[in-house]
């Protein structure tokens, strides 16, 4: 089972990552990249306190 959940939140980070990337390629508005930082760190915090 840990096997399985560290290669889910290898996908889940790689997913954040992509998003952020893509979104400062697109030349948002500044405050729409933070934004999406906290939603991918937020979302990925609260699937690991429920794993553990």
């Amino acid at each position: 089972m840990l096997t399985v959940n560290k290669i889910v939140k290898e996908q889940m980070v790689q997913t954040t990552s992509k998003k952020i990337v893509r979104s400062s390629e697109k030349q948002k508005p500044r405050a729409c990249v933070p934004f999406t930082l906290y939603i991918g760190i937020g979302g990925f915090i609260g699937y690991s306190l429920l794993i553990a």
